[in-house]
């Protein structure tokens, strides 16, 4: 397993109807712009942070590391260590993800989560159809 370290800058808080700046320690009234930005970087986090999860679920699975834990199967696996996660199901949604970014090539890039790619996934069989409605959907 390969071990990542994304380094985040520390997320402004809120408290009360404040915003606390982890830099200066200051303390500022809350304000919209400031909080979207911040709900904002966190959803963008966590997509991040769920396609790295990805690659090392593909690591697990296409080497078999789960056996080495009792389990038999990858969904067994899934199911009882992952399921706070969604269990097999989800680990399929990312999976299929993942696919029709693959597949999609370059323009993969403008998926920027699963359930952006859930839709198209019936479409990995057809690459030109899939690019097509990829850049379709492309701003």
């Amino acid at each position: 397993m390969v071990n990542q370290t994304i380094s985040n800058p520390p997320a402004l808080c809120t408290e009360g109807n404040a915003i606390i700046d982890p830099y200066c320690e200051t303390i500022s009234p809350l304000d919209y712009g400031v909080l979207n930005s911040c709900i904002k970087e966190t959803f963008t986090a966590i997509d991040r942070f769920e396609w790295q999860a990805v690659d090392d679920i593909l690591q697990m699975r296409s080497k078999q590391l789960y056996r080495e834990a009792g389990y038999k199967t990858f969904e067994q696996y899934c199911q009882h260590e992952l399921s706070a996660w969604g269990g097999y199901r989800r680990i399929n949604q990312l999976l299929g993800a993942k696919k029709v970014i693959d597949t999609a090539q370059e323009l993969g890039e403008h998926i920027k989560n699963e359930r952006q790619a859930r839709p198209l996934l019936r479409l990995v069989k057809e690459p030109e159809k899939l690019k097509a409605a990829v850049a379709i959907a492309c701003p």
